[in-house]
C-alpha cells in the first residue's frame, strides 16, 4: 500500500490499479473520499487543495477539489492537438472516440500567440515531441523527463537547438496550465543554457559580384534587393505596395516578429529601379511579390550559383548579415543599424561590430603620429 500525508490529510492507494483515497477529521469525525486518479502526483495536488480548504473551513472548496481533478487520461498528444487546433469544430473532431474529459471540452480554440512563420519554424520540434512523448500522460511530465529529453537534443544537434525545444515546450505547457490541464509547470525550473556567441557570416564585395554573375535575372534582382535593404525573406514576401513610396524612396516594414510597430527602410537607387520596373511589369495586386516562388527554391538557386562561382555556402539570410556588416565597416552608428534591421535590443546589432576590424583600424589610424 502506498501512503503519504499533506498537513492533516492522509492519502493511500491499496493496489496498483486502485484510485487514491483521502482521509481527514473534522470535530472528531473521520471523513473518507476516493479520488478519480491513479497518479500520486495528481493525488498530492488534490490533497494539498483539500488541506488548504480545510484550514480555511471552506468546505465547498473541499468538494470542488475532489470533483474536478485533472483527468489522468489526458496525454501530451491530446494537449498538443488542442494547442494546434484553429477552430472549435476541428477540435471536437479530434476528441471523437476518446473518453470524455470536461477539462479538454472547455477548450474552444488553440494557441494564438505565434505568427505563421513561428508555427512553420516549430513544426519539426512539435513533430519530434509527438514522437518522443506520444501517449505519455501530461501529468507525468516532470523536470527530470524534460532535462533528459533536452540532453539528447543537445548531443545530437546543438545548445541553441536545445534551447529552441525548451522554448516551444514551455509555451505548450504554459498554455496547458492556463486551461487547467496542468496545475504545476514542469519547465519552471528548467533553464536555457548560455549559447556561445555566433558572429554572423557576411559576404565580401568580391563574393557578391561573383554570385550575381551566376544568377538568373529573377534571383539576381532578389539578391540585390535583400542586400540593399537588409530585409528578412519573410519581410520581403509580405511587403505590400501600400507600404512602398517610390517618390520618397522608402518602404515600411510592419509586424516585425509579432510586434505592431513598423520601421522605415530607405531605398537605394538600385532598389528603387528594381521596384519601379517590377511595378510596371506585373498585374496590379496588394502584394509586391518580388519573388513569388517558395523560399526553398531561392535557396536552391543560390546554392547552384555559389557552387558555380566557387564561393562559400550562401543562404538568403546572409544578405541581411552582409548589409549590417557593410554599414558597420562604413562607420554607421550601431543605433542607426539597429533601427534599419528592426532589432528590439542593441545586443543583436553588436554582433556585427565584431565581424571585421576595418572601423577599429581606422579609429587607431587617427592616433598615428
Amino acid at each position: 500500500m502506498e501512503k503519504f500525508r499533506i498537513g492533516k490529510v492522509t492519502a493511500n492507494k491499496r493496489t496498483e490499479g486502485s484510485n487514491w483515497s483521502l482521509y481527514w477529521r473534522i470535530g472528531g469525525k473521520r471523513y473518507r473520499r476516493t479520488t478519480q486518479t491513479l497518479l500520486r502526483q495528481t493525488a498530492e495536488e488534490i490533497a494539498t487543495a483539500v488541506w488548504k480548504a480545510l484550514q480555511e473551513r471552506d468546505y465547498v472548496a473541499v468538494d470542488h477539489a475532489l470533483s474536478t481533478p485533472i483527468p489522468d487520461s489526458i496525454t501530451f498528444v491530446d494537449v498538443l492537438d488542442a494547442f494546434e487546433v484553429t477552430s472549435p469544430l476541428l477540435f471536437k473532431s479530434l476528441l471523437e472516440g476518446q473518453a470524455p474529459s470536461s477539462a479538454l471540452f472547455q477548450i474552444t480554440v488553440g494557441f494564438e500567440g505565434w505568427e505563421s512563420r513561428t508555427w512553420k519554424g516549430n513544426k519539426s520540434i512539435r513533430k519530434r515531441l509527438r514522437k518522443a512523448w506520444g501517449d505519455l500522460q501530461v501529468k507525468a511530465i516532470t523536470p527530470t523527463i524534460i532535462e533528459q529529453f533536452l540532453v539528447r537534443q543537445e548531443q545530437s544537434s546543438s545548445t541553441s537547438t536545445r534551447n529552441h525545444y525548451l522554448t516551444a515546450l514551455n509555451t505548450v505547457l504554459k498554455w496547458a496550465q492556463k486551461y487547467k490541464l496542468l496545475s504545476a509547470l514542469p519547465t519552471r525550473d528548467v533553464r536555457h543554457k548560455r549559447v556561445v556567441e555566433h558572429v554572423p557570416e557576411a559576404l565580401t564585395a568580391e563574393e557578391i559580384g561573383l554570385l550575381l554573375e551566376q544568377l538568373q535575372p529573377k534571383e539576381k534582382k532578389v539578391v540585390m534587393f535583400l542586400h540593399d535593404t537588409g530585409l528578412r525573406v519573410s519581410e520581403m514576401t509580405a511587403l505590400l505596395w501600400k507600404d512602398v513610396d517610390l517618390d520618397r524612396r522608402i518602404i515600411l516594414i510592419r509586424n516585425n516578429k509579432g510586434s505592431k510597430d513598423f520601421r522605415a527602410v530607405p531605398l537605394t537607387n538600385r532598389t528603387t529601379r528594381i521596384l519601379t520596373d517590377h511595378q510596371d511589369a506585373i498585374v496590379k495586386s496588394d502584394l509586391v511579390e518580388l519573388y513569388p516562388r517558395l523560399e526553398r527554391n531561392l535557396r536552391d538557386q543560390l546554392g547552384i550559383a555559389a557552387s558555380k562561382a566557387k564561393i562559400r555556402h550562401v543562404h538568403p539570410h546572409i544578405f541581411r548579415h552582409t548589409f549590417a556588416t557593410e554599414l558597420v565597416d562604413e562607420g554607421v552608428p550601431l543605433e542607426t543599424i539597429q533601427k534599419l534591421l528592426g532589432h528590439k535590443g542593441i545586443s543583436m546589432t553588436l554582433r556585427y561590430a565584431k565581424k571585421r576590424g576595418k572601423g577599429l583600424r581606422e579609429a587607431i589610424n587617427v592616433l598615428q603620429r
